[in-house]
């Protein structure tokens, strides 16, 4: 366990966010281009150990996935990032992580994410973060700044989830930049799980707490307190009880705007990657079972 990297708190993210300095997108992608040899030196200088990414043509931080898409029929559009999950860059961008979610991480075993475009493409974006943050949350900025404008036009809640594989909690203070745009993410962090539970965080920014092996008694007390937690199970959703550890199963596979979930005791299942590791690791539960 440990801190996120490479941004240690959100005031870090807010001073780095006061920095950009209002070029155009296309001024950005070439300046990135331009300096990605020494951007590549500084993130190895930094811990990055991964293998050097190639910068695609046009350098797009924000991206879709086919569980965000299904959001759209609650009349929200979500833009996803992907980043190097766990310490797959050298660099720890998961601090709570158990060996069983490592394994089935949705960051390497979606379909997508498992060709080689999809590993390049969360590699660039994490040596850039790593390398030359400023120039990073500068072009994340002009993403968010779009994004938000094109829901509005089209008359849709706009929304985010920037740790679509890692959990490093910048979300928590971009959320105050931009107040028109929910920010929603799952975490393993309890700090932070309890901070969005005691109200520290905007009204747009929402948490889901993720169970684990090593967190089962915590995220029963999130449970308790009125959090959602996210578990990933051994069962298919035909076999799922209508509770389970006293709490009612909702299904989370439907939609991933789990921002809209009511308030109030939630325990969210989603259905996880079924291989002999994650199972025998306790990662994926057995709803059968009393824990």
């Amino acid at each position: 366990m440990g801190k996120s990297y490479p941004i240690g708190n959100p005031r870090e993210i807010r001073k780095l966010c006061g920095l950009h300095s209002g070029k155009s997108r296309a001024d950005l992608g070439r300046e990135i281009k331009e300096n990605w040899s020494r951007i590549q030196v500084r993130a190895m200088a930094s811990g990055f150990k991964n293998w050097i990414p190639t910068l695609p043509n046009s350098l797009e931080i924000l991206g879709t996935s086919t569980k965000v898409e299904k959001s759209r029929k609650l009349k929200t559009k979500t833009k996803i990032q992907y980043l190097n999950p766990g310490r797959q860059s050298g660099i720890e961008l998961c601090g709570f992580r158990c060996s069983g979610c490592t394994g089935g991480c949705l960051g390497n075993t979606a379909s997508r994410l498992r060709m080689f475009s999809g590993k390049n493409s969360k590699t660039w974006k994490t040596m850039l973060l790593i390398g030359d943050p400023v120039r990073y949350f500068s072009l994340l900025q002009i993403e968010i700044d779009s994004h938000i404008r094109s829901c509005h036009r089209d008359g849709i809640a706009p929304s985010l989830r920037l740790d679509g594989s890692s959990d490093t909690g910048m979300a928590d203070a971009l959320s105050e930049i931009f107040p028109d745009c929910i920010f929603y993410d799952y975490t393993k962090s309890r700090f932070r799980m309890n901070r969005f539970l005691d109200g520290s965080f905007s009204d747009n920014r929402h948490l889901t707490f993720s169970r684990s092996s090593k967190n089962h008694d915590a995220s029963l007390d999130i449970l308790n307190r009125g959090g959602s937690v996210a578990v990933p199970v051994l069962q298919d959703k035909s076999d799922w009880p209508s509770e389970w550890q006293g709490f009612p199963v909702y299904d989370a596979t439907e939609t991933d705007a789990r921002f809209w979930d009511s308030p109030g005791w939630q325990f969210l299942t989603w259905v996880g990657p079924k291989s002999d590791h994650a199972e025998k690791s306790g990662f994926l539960v057995n709803l059968g079972e009393s824990r």
